[in-house]
Parts: C-alpha cells; structure tokens; sequence
C-alpha cells in the first residue's frame, strides 16, 4: 500500500510539472508562431486586445496577445507571443499578471493581502522553475513588506541561461508608492508578475561602440548639468525623444551631485520592445567604492544613442 501511495504521489508531481511545462513554454528556438498559437488554444487562452503600444526596433511584428483567467483574486495572465515578420518564427514569450491591464487608475493601492497573494504566486512559480530549470541567478527579496510603500518596493528578478539561444526571465515589482509634483505624476503604485521567453542571440561586446555610447553619455550629462535640456535631447534615440522636461530634470537630479561618472559595467540589458541592447552602468567618483551604493544604469540603442537612464540604488 505505501508503494502504491508513492507511486501515485509521483504521478501526481509529474502531472503538475507537465501542466506546467505546458503553460509556461519555453521551447520556442526555431518554432513558428502557429504552432505555439495552437497549444495556446489548447490551454483555453482567448485573443485579447491590448491597449499597450507596442515598439520594434528590429523587424518584428507586434505580438498576438492572449488571456487565461486566474485564480484567487490575482489578474489574469496575459500572453503575448512576439515573432519575426520575414519568417514567422518565434522571438519571445512574455507572461504577465499586471493589476493595471484590468484596474485603471494613477494611484491603484492594494491590500497587504493581495500583495501577499502576488508574492505567493512569485514564489510557486519560482519553485517550479527552480524544479525545471534549476537554481536561477537571483537578485532582489520579497521578505521584507515594509518596503512596500516605499520607492522603488519589493523586487526580485531570477534569471535562467537554458541553453545559448534561450533565456528565461522572470521578475516581480510590488509597491503602492504614488509620488507627484504639481500636475505631474512621477511614480505610481505598481503591482505584477512578468515572465519572459527570450530567443536571444549571443552578443559579443564591441568597444568601439562602448567608447561612442559612453561620449553620447557623458555629452548628454554635460547638457543636463548646464540646464541645456534641448541640447540634450540630441543624444537620445527617437523613441524616447518625447520624454517631458520633467523627467529630463529628475534625471538630472540624479546625476549632477555624482561627480564624474566612469563606467562600472558593461554588458547587455533589455529593453520594453524586449531586445538586447548595450548596457552601461556608471559608478560617480564622489561615491567611490569597489562595490558603490548608487549607479547609473543606461541603455543604447544601435546608434549607441540613450534609451534609458535609471538609477540603481542597493542590490545591482
């Protein structure tokens, strides 16, 4: 009897890993964008139209868009498979359980128990991911909820290389952080769950644009400071050009009391069209250390002109 017990424990786990394999699909290197549209079919996912714009800076087409309802009060997930226009073959896989799909608002605060909810469900699929996969490289806690309504929140990535050309990401932002300065709302709170299926290439870093991206950088720091803001759009690329003074103020702020700013790291990061693109992060020379508290985090894009300049405080 007992080994008959164990037997149909067993069954029982590989059931649920299998069910799980299937709804987060990570074999997507070489598959065409119908076959995978097929298994979501199978799995009772409904087309759904997202109101999110979408950007491609690479040739893909905009993704097709799925939803499956959740359970236990968490949003549903939504699917979206992104693919090459050319060829239909399959770029990347992104899930997500974000509240402001479905819950529309600048200051959408939720319970500690929805939050607890949210961690939860990080943390089961970090298991099965962790049981697939196995350990992931981790960076962030969701232990401490006292962060929650501070910037920036809780947050973990966990990352996994399964192979040279497939990545899985998997990452969670959890704050009811809302910040506004006269008619300009600058943070708002925050609240998902975001998996993705990466189709990467390997990229090999190229010093030559290292060396163009950082002299855009630090030419486009040097305009900031002065208060040259026109002059400093110059150096950004066109999908971020549109970005307020404010912003370009606030990121300013965040630099102009650093010092010089020399590069820390260099290497790759992802972008919102979910591309790999240059990386820099720069460490300021009045908070000089070999692990420094602050950085810079910024991303170029092809012309090494910036997509991205954010703040990296704590765990980088």
């Amino acid at each position: 009897m007992k080994k008959l017990i164990l037997t149909i424990l067993s069954v029982l786990c590989l059931n649920c890993m299998l069910c799980f394999a299937q709804n987060i699909y990570a074999d997507i290197h070489g598959k065409k964008v119908a076959e995978l549209i097929k298994n979501e079919n199978r799995l009772g996912g409904k087309l759904y139209h997202s109101d999110r714009n979408f950007i491609s800076l690479d040739g893909t087409a905009d993704p097709i868009v799925f939803r499956r309802p959740e359970k236990n009060g968490l949003p549903d997930l939504l699917v979206y498979y992104t693919f090459n226009k050319t060829d239909s073959l399959m770029d990347n896989i992104f899930y997500e359980w974000d509240i402001s799909n479905f819950e529309k608002g600048d200051n959408n605060v939720k319970s500690l128990g929805f939050q607890k909810l949210l961690i939860q469900k990080y943390n089961e699929l970090l298991k099965r991911l962790t049981a697939k996969y196995g350990k992931s490289i981790s960076t962030g806690e969701l232990t401490d909820l006292s962060k929650i309504d501070k910037l920036h929140g809780l947050q973990r990535q966990d990352i996994w290389n399964l192979n040279d050309s497939t990545q899985v990401e998997m990452y969670t932002v959890i704050t009811n952080y809302y910040e506004k300065e006269g008619n300009t709302i600058v943070t708002t709170p925050d609240h998902k769950i975001r998996i993705f299926i990466r189709n990467i290439v390997k990229k090999v870093l190229n010093e030559q644009d290292v060396k163009s991206a950082d002299l855009n950088f630090q030419s486009f720091v040097s305009k900031l400071v002065s208060n040259d803001l026109i002059g400093s759009r110059q150096y950004l690329s066109d999908p971020v050009k549109e970005i307020t003074d404010l912003q370009l103020t606030g990121t300013r702020n965040h630099v102009k009391d650093k010092g010089n700013l020399t590069i820390f790291f260099k290497g790759f990061g992802t972008f919102i069209d979910e591309k790999r693109y240059l990386k820099l992060q720069y460490k300021g020379t009045n908070l000089a250390a070999d692990q420094p508290s602050e950085l810079i985090e910024v991303m170029f894009d092809r012309q090494n002109k910036i997509l991205r300049v954010v703040p990296i405080i704590g765990d980088h």
